[in-house]
């Protein structure tokens, strides 16, 4: 996210950009806005990889 907000501000990736402030409610083209969206991408993603994890235990119960 960090190195996609500093070459969209360069003017390239900026298609991606837009795509990434429609996708992620708290990404923005500022500090504050990558930090945010860090902070929502590293939740979701925690929260993704326990289920996951939640799941592969439970199959794995022998």
């Amino acid at each position: 996210m960090l190195l996609l907000t500093g070459f969209g501000g360069m003017g390239f990736y900026a298609g991606a950009m837009r795509n990434m402030m429609q996708w992620h409610m708290f990404y923005g083209p500022s500090f504050t806005g990558v930090l945010g969206g860090m902070i929502e991408t590293f939740v979701i993603g925690f929260v993704f990889a326990y289920a996951v994890a939640w799941f592969y235990n439970k199959l794995n119960k022998g």
